[in-house]
Order: structure tokens, then sequence, then C-alpha cells
């Protein structure tokens, strides 16, 4: 039965993810005339649903039956021998419809609770690994650590070796070296796979290093660290607030780094400025085609605003426009694919 729920469900996923693709993207599904290929893989998709669900509410039909079926034979039962104990005076109708009532709730609260059983079981899988992550110890998460004095920015990976726990036999980094000195721009090129995203992470701590930085607080070494995702997620909150989500700042800093990166004449000319809610202006900017130019702005405009050390951009907002005057320099950076 388990597995037959299993295919169930899967099939009923993979219909979804066809009839949500076929949605999302309904202007290229008709400009190449997909639209009965959508159909046809929709429908294929079903046969799996439709083949384990004929069974699955046979047996789910029979066992309804006979469960009502048992409540109205107790029911019966209870009635005739209730006539027997009224006409010898030993109970009245009163007693006779409490005790039948009580029988018919309980019944059917117990097959109420039984259904449930397997969302119980399934809820302590999941309370048993949620619980023992929890309590594994992690040694990087040092909020008792040092702090320093001053941060200058400079970055160097120096004969990194790394790999991720669930596959510790392939190396992703093997040797790396590099080098970025303090307010120089460095952009890491290569193709995908190539392990270009496991080196942020490393920066920011978020995997046990073997290294000196362990002895430093970690909630200080992220405060020096600012990073702008590939889709940064812009929160249900103001203008304002998104740009000072994670620190307190005054108008003055968050219009000035909303000035910084050029984003201070966009969001003034919204009729609320400032105070617009993105939750709604985001579905306007959608239909108009500018979110695409415009999502990665609150987010660059925080990131300013924390006045970080180190400032790292995803490849989708390093392009946006209008893009902020840096002094930089440039310097070939080695290959990171593995060949």
């Amino acid at each position: 039965m388990k597995t037959a729920e299993m295919y169930k469900h899967g099939g009923g996923e993979c219909a979804q993810t066809v009839k949500w693709q076929a949605i999302s993207y309904i202007r290229t599904l008709y400009a190449f005339t997909n639209d009965t290929l959508a159909k046809y893989s929709y429908a294929t998709s079903l046969q799996v649903t439709l083949r384990y669900g004929i069974p699955i509410s046979l047996v789910q039909g029979l066992g309804l039956d006979f469960t009502y079926g048992i409540s109205i034979c107790s029911c019966a039962l209870q009635l005739w021998v209730g006539r027997f104990l009224i006409s010898n005076g030993k109970a009245n109708g009163g007693e006779i419809i409490t005790a039948l009532f009580a029988v018919i709730l309980s019944s059917i609260g117990l097959n109420q609770a039984a259904i449930n059983l397997y969302s119980f079981e399934q809820g302590r899988i999941a309370t048993y690994k949620l619980f023992e992550m929890i309590s594994c110890s992690n040694s990087s998460l040092n909020q008792d650590g040092s702090t320093l004095a001053t941060m200058q920015g400079n970055i160097e990976f120096r004969n990194v070796y790394f790999s991720y726990l669930s596959r510790p036999e392939i190396l992703i980094l093997s040797g790396f070296y590099q080098n970025v000195p303090v307010r120089k721009i460095v952009a890491l090129v290569g193709r995908n796979d190539s392990r270009k995203s496991s080196i942020i992470p490393l920066m920011e701590s978020f995997y046990d290093l073997t290294l000196d930085t362990k002895h430093l607080k970690l909630e200080w070494l992220r405060s020096q660290i600012r990073l702008v995702t590939q889709k940064p997620m812009l929160l249900s909150l103001s203008i304002k607030d998104n740009i000072a989500y994670g620190r307190s700042a005054t108008s003055d800093q968050i219009e000035e780094a909303a000035k910084t990166i050029h984003a201070h004449d966009f969001i003034t000319s919204l009729e609320m400025g400032y105070e617009t809610q993105l939750k709604s202006e985001i579905i306007r900017w959608r239909a108009q085609g500018i979110l695409a130019d415009w999502e990665g702005q609150p987010a660059c405009s925080s990131m300013e605003a924390s006045q970080p050390s180190t400032e790292e951009l995803g490849v989708s907002v390093s392009g946006k426009k209008p893009v902020a005057e840096l002094p930089t320099t440039t310097e070939e950076v080695p290959s990171l694919d593995p060949d």
C-alpha cells in the first residue's frame, strides 16, 4: 500500500510540474506549437496516478463501507437490545439514545484518528532528523571568538583543499590559490560545475574550516562581508526597510547608499518613494518588464548601507544598470575548470 501511495503522489507531482511549466512558459509553448505535446505529457503523467489510484480507491472504499456497516449494525443491535431493556423497565428511552450516540461518536473518533496514524509516523521521522541536526555540534559556530580592530578586506586562498561532507572522496577544490587585494574587483569565470560557487561559502565560513580563522567571532566575520546573490530575495517590506534590513541605518544613510548605486532617482520617482511596498510594486514591474533590471537594486543598496570590507556580487546583479562607477583594476584569474 505504501508503494502504491508513493507512486500515486509521484505521478501527481510530475503532472503538476508539467502543468506549471506549460503555464509559466506559455509564450514559448505556442511559439513552437508544442501545446499538443504539453497536453500529451500531462496526460501521460496522470496515467501513473490513475493506474495506482484505482486499486487504492477500491480498497479505501471497501474499508469505508466496512466501517460504516459495522456502525450501522452496532446501532441496530443497540436498538434491539434497548427494546427489551425498556419493556422490562430496566432503562428508559433517554438512556438508550445516550448510549447509542456515545458508541457512534466514539467509533467515528477512532476512525478519524486511524487515518492520521501515517502522518504521525512521518512526523516522528522528520522530528528525529530535525533534532539530530540540531544536536549536531558545529565548531564553526563560534559566537565567543575574538574580533579584529580593523579589517582591510584582502582575500587570499592559499593551497585550499575542499570537499563536501556528503562526498568526501571528491575534491571540489584541490590546491586552490587566489589573492584579491583590497579595492580590486575580481571575476571568477568558468563553465558550469567549475566550482565557482564553492568559493563564496568558504569565505563566509558556511563550512567548518580547519584554519586559524576559527578563533574569530562568526557574527563579526560575516558582518564584514556582504553578498548579493544571483537572484536577490526582496522581502514584503518597503524599499527603505529592504535596504536597511539587518542593521540600524538612518534615512540619510539609506538614501546615500541608494545614490551610490544610482538607484535614488528611480526610487524617488515612485509615488511613495522609499516607503513603496515591494510586494505590490513587483507585480507591476514584472508586467512592465523592468523587474529584471531593478530587482537587485535594494539588495545592492543594503550592501552599500552596511559598508562592508568585502562585497560579493552574483553574475545576474553584477551587470545591473545603471552601474555605479568603481575604481577597478583587472587581472586574469586562473581557470577554475577541473580540466
